[in-house]
């Protein structure tokens, strides 16, 4: 049978049993949007199909399979919301892939309990809730908020609309002290190619009463198997959830230099390791700084780009921004806890030449209030007008660290854009030019060093702003995150843009500083830097789970 065959018998299926779902024949133009990505040289996908239940999926996946036992032709490639912009969006690893999408998958989170429980579920006790792949970030903040505020996720910067569980799954990370965000994962239900469900963890046990209280449950630990892979479709996990803070500072240390910036990162180190300090300390360049307030001055420029170091510097100076800027937070149960970690930030910075701003919880939000007041619109515009867009910068970052999702930094990526899009927040179906770029490294000044001067040369060689932000994950790793925003309205941008990533990609590899997460491009052009012998394991286990193939292909794991 033909796959054309195959894809018409299958929206045959669909229509007799009543599915939500888009091709080129139906409901078109969904279809379209599914298929489009903030860079080119993407594949696309036949069809896009909603399902609703876990049942939905495995009676999906034994439909596909009796179809396959004479075609041997579809394959299917699963998203949550499909909003994985700068790293492919929804758009497949294979041609013509039939998109399985779980965003109707999303009711409200639930506390976990056994029959032991008498005033509450335990899970509200621990922080411990069953999350589906449909459950966005203001999804669960909302519920969080509505169980009474005793616990906080941690939200990534990225849209509140984004799925918790997609995020996850990607090893994705956030600000607070829970912000690595597989860490917290304690047990999984995936669906398999061959239409049946599986728990992980304790979840996976009979008569489970203990789930997610044990991270890595009862014999072979599996979960992080279904994590970047495509060895099965991950329906909901078993999420930890950080307890709130009763005191809270949140810090900006503003650097005068590169050096200055690598030396403070050295001492930050020292604070993460010893436990002093354990939020996710999130630092931005100047060239961040600026996008994060304000699109590309195409006037001012009169139209030519990069933007030129005197235009740079002149954007700098008017908006106060420093090279480098670090933010974290400290957190605290009591004021004495909080207080005494704030002085051995102090301390540690004490030789290094920066500017700190630390803030009490409501003191950022006062200063706002008061800043964008009429009051002070009219007696003071200019200092109004100076400080205004910093403070906003500041607010958002501020909810960051407390789980509060925010939609502000995503708008920082339409910084090329000549014309507003729709939205603001959907960057691929604005035409939003943007690839990103994430290696990651040991935490120490060389690292630093060496992705921030390599990220300039290329970017100052394709004609891009360097636009780069660098995470201290954990006590001992740094990502850098690079930005390639570029003009998808200029085929030469664009090209541009897909070769200093590729340039940047093949440079990061040969110095061994793989990617903590990787775009569908890489992985497409098998660019991940897998040994031979891990590339070897990886396909003999996803050939156990999935001998034909079905899922996902090339996600990861090379075909």
């Amino acid at each position: 049978m033909s796959e054309a065959l195959a894809l018409t018998q299958l929206e045959s299926e669909l229509q007799n049993n009543n599915w939500d779902y888009a091709s080129n024949r139906h409901n078109s133009s969904v279809l379209a949007e599914f298929n489009l990505c903030t860079f080119a040289e993407h594949n696309s996908s036949a069809m896009v199909v909603f399902p609703t239940s876990v049942e939905d999926i495995q009676w999906f996946i034994n439909t596909i399979n009796t179809l396959n036992k004479t075609s041997d032709t579809l394959k299917i490639y699963t998203v949550s919301s499909g909003q994985n912009w700068g790293y492919g969006s929804a758009t497949p690893t294979s041609e013509q892939a039939i998109l399985l999408c779980l965003k109707h998958l999303n009711p409200a989170p639930e506390w976990v309990s056994n029959t032991l429980d008498t005033d509450m579920p335990y899970g509200k006790k621990l922080g411990i809730l069953k999350l589906s792949a449909g459950v966005t970030q203001q999804q669960l903040y909302d519920f969080l908020q509505q169980q009474g505020g005793d616990f906080w996720m941690d939200a990534t910067g990225s849209s509140p609309s984004c799925s918790v569980l997609a995020n996850t799954l990607e090893r994705g990370f956030g600000h607070t002290s829970y912000g690595d965000h597989f860490e917290h994962v304690a047990g999984m239900e995936v669906v398999l190619a061959d239409g049946s469900l599986v728990k992980t963890g304790h979840a996976g046990c009979k008569n489970a009463a203990n789930i997610g209280v044990h991270k890595q449950g009862l014999g072979p630990y599996l979960d992080g198997l279904f994590s970047q892979s495509n060895l099965g479709i991950v329906t909901a996990i078993y999420l930890r959830v950080m307890p709130a803070k009763k005191h809270l500072y949140t810090f900006f240390i503003k650097l005068k230099s590169d050096q200055d910036f690598a030396q403070a990162v050295e001492q930050l180190q020292v604070l993460k390791l010893n436990g002093t300090l354990n939020s996710q300390m999130h630092c931005a360049n100047a060239h961040k700084g600026i996008q994060a307030m304000m699109r590309y001055p195409y006037k001012e420029t009169d139209g030519i780009t990069p933007l030129s170091d005197d235009i740079a510097e002149n954007i700098i100076k008017a908006n106060g921004i420093s090279p480098w800027t670090i933010s974290g937070a400290i957190y605290g149960n009591s004021w004495l806890d909080a207080y005494a970690s704030r002085r051995a930030l102090v301390k540690a910075l004490k030789d290094i030449p920066c500017k700190k701003i630390i803030l009490s919880d409501g003191m950022a939000t006062s200063v706002k209030n008061i800043i964008s007041s009429l009051f002070i619109g009219l007696l003071l515009p200019k200092l109004q007008q100076k400080m205004l867009p910093q403070l906003n910068v500041l607010s958002a970052l501020i909810d960051l660290k407390k789980g509060i999702p925010s939609d502000f930094f995503i708008k920082s990526v339409y910084w090329r854009k000549k014309a507003l899009g729709r939205s603001l927040t959907q960057p691929d179906k604005d035409r939003v030019g943007l690839i990103w770029l994430a290696p990651i490294g040991p935490m120490t000044k060389e690292s630093i060093e060496y992705f921030s001067s390599t990220t300039k040369a290329s970017f100052k060689k394709y004609g891009f702003e360097p636009s780069i932000s660098m995470t201290l994950l954990n006590e001992r790793a740094v990502d850098c995150v690079i930005s390639i925003i570029f003009d998808r309205d200029s085929a030469q941008d664009e090209i541009k843009a897909l070769q200093c990533h590729d340039e940047l990609l093949a440079a990061f590899n040969k110095m061994g500083f793989s990617v903590y997460r990787s775009s569908t491009r890489a992985m497409s052009e098998d660019s991940l830097n897998f040994s031979d012998e891990l590339t070897t394991l990886q396909q003999a286990i996803k050939k156990g789970v999935d001998p034909q193939g079905l899922l996902s292909p090339g996600h990861y794991i090379k075909p």
